[in-house]
């Protein structure tokens, strides 16, 4: 499995510095919940998804983002369909800057593909364990905050 998300996780990367932002959220749950440190932050609809990628595409072009990878870290075990699959992603922003890494879970479910979804999983929520970059800023722009009795603890 692991192998099949690599190749899941290159075009994905191609996809978001070409600014494909919709291949992306074709994949992701409709309502999509993502956690920051120890905010949720509920993301809802496909266009609200595309425009939080966009908000992260102009982040990484301001910081000079010349290409990305990802590498899948670990992989949960499949329990009623549902997984998680960690990923570190590498940015890389050319010479004069150091490179950088966000390390991200994503909780997925497991589903059939179809012509115009080939990849076999849905993300259900995103959780960044690492950001290298202002995640807070691109994502929470205009999305709903959930309320604080439903935010983790910090630690």
């Amino acid at each position: 499995m692991a192998a099949s998300l690599e190749q899941w996780l290159e075009p994905t990367a191609a996809a978001l510095l070409a600014g494909d932002f919709d291949a992306v959220a074709q994949i992701c749950a409709p309502c999509l919940p993502v956690y920051l440190e120890c905010d949720l932050i509920l993301i809802e609809g496909r266009d609200e998804i595309v425009a939080a990628m966009q908000r992260m595409q102009e982040e990484w072009a301001e910081a000079g983002l010349r290409g990305m990878r990802g590498e899948v870290a670990a992989i949960g075990l499949p329990v009623r369909g549902q997984f998680r699959v960690m990923v570190d992603w590498y940015y890389d922003l050319g010479p004069d800057q150091p490179p950088r890494q966000s390390s991200i879970t994503y909780f997925c479910r497991h589903r059939d593909p179809t012509p115009d979804n080939p990849v076999p999983l849905t993300i259900e929520m995103v959780e960044y364990r690492k950001a290298a970059f202002d995640v807070q800023r691109s994502v929470a722009a205009q999305t709903q905050r959930i309320p604080k009795r439903y935010r983790r603890p910090a630690g």
